[in-house]
């Protein structure tokens, strides 16, 4: 295990301005390039370069400007990310105690894994939580995020640890992802696949906050994972097998899965009139219950406005369109940053 550690004068400048509120969580940035990921051009994505930094290294330094995050834990490769994090420039920002683990086989392995070594502290080896730590929350996101804003994070913690729930899974508004689209025929841009629902249509936002040890499956969500990209029509059918397999409500499950998936079908098909039919029948309450059920946990989302961290890099067409159209969308995320104080004043 390699560590970053900020020097004293940055942490006594970080306690002085009162930047760690009592509130904070550890924060554990998902930047794994082994069996779950994808790599992108050839390269694993989280190491992909975007305004001239690698994006988990963007992650990173967002995070050092969110109050309510007080340490952060990266598990991926360990000798790439401190060869990452060694440039001068980046050292100085680091603020907050930061950790680098060594990356497991998947996904379950390293968010299960960082959780167990962040509870035993960097000295110790990892351990299992004791029963006055079993309500400990953790920030997890991803390490591929290039609109990955400080005010995002902060508004998605916030109302996060307002919530008493053990899963919580933030989304975002349709409306919000405008300004990713591309404006004419054949310019890039970046056509987000939501879920549709009675309330609008939404996309997750790649920000989650858990009590790990309250999740009763904790091996679902690994496995629903792996076969996330759900335009594929084979990961569609595992998804639903996965589902079926449940213990409890699998039918239900199974038969919400499809209204889902159906009318964003429809929707990515042109067929509005049918979505909208189908997707009167489907709630966000009722995905959250199902998707709760699922993982034997309570389980509730919140919904942040400004909408960036929901575009993460999945193909090489999402990153010729982010690198292509980076500093135009960068503004136009500081313009909403702006409005959103503006209109909260």
């Amino acid at each position: 295990m390699e560590e970053a550690k900020p020097s004293t004068e940055q942490k006594s400048e970080d306690a002085a301005r009162g930047q760690i509120d009592r509130r904070a969580v550890p924060a554990i940035v998902l930047a794994g390039d082994g069996q779950d990921a994808k790599s992108v051009c050839g390269e694993s994505k989280i190491f992909l370069e975007v305004g001239d930094r690698p994006l988990v290294v963007q992650a990173i330094l967002a995070l050092q400007e969110v109050p309510l995050v007080s340490e952060v834990w990266v598990v991926g490769n360990a000798a790439r990310l401190q060869a990452s994090l060694g440039k001068a420039e980046v050292q100085e920002r680091l603020t907050k105690p930061l950790h680098l683990l060594p990356q497991g086989k998947n996904l379950y392995e390293n968010a299960w894994g960082t959780y167990r070594q962040a509870l035993a502290g960097v000295e110790n080896s990892p351990r299992d939580p004791l029963p006055e730590e079993m309500d400990r929350r953790f920030f997890y996101l991803s390490g591929d995020l290039p609109f990955c804003f400080p005010e995002e994070l902060s508004d998605f913690l916030t109302q996060a640890l307002a919530i008493d729930v053990d899963y919580v899974f933030g989304l975002v508004e349709e409306h919000s992802l405008v300004d990713f689209l591309p404006q004419e025929v054949g310019e890039p841009g970046i056509i987000p696949a939501y879920y549709n629902a009675r309330e609008g249509r939404y996309r997750q936002s790649n920000l989650q906050m858990a009590k790990p040890a309250r999740i009763g499956c904790r091996r679902v969500i690994g496995d629903l994972y792996h076969f996330r990209y759900q335009r594929n029509f084979l990961n569609m059918l595992n998804i639903a097998w996965e589902l079926a397999r449940m213990p409890r409500g699998a039918f239900g499950l199974v038969w919400l899965f499809l209204k889902v998936h159906l009318a964003a079908y429809f929707h990515r098909r042109g067929s509005s009139k049918i979505s909208n039919w189908i997707r009167k029948f489907i709630t966000m309450e009722q995905c959250a219950n199902a998707m709760g059920l699922g993982i034997q946990a309570s389980l509730r989302y919140v919904v942040t406005e400004l909408g960036g961290c929901a575009i993460d890099i999945d193909t090489e067409h999402d990153y010729l369109a982010v690198r292509a159209r980076h500093d135009e969308w960068m503004d136009a995320q500081q313009k909403r940053i702006a409005k959103i104080k503006e209109l909260s004043e």
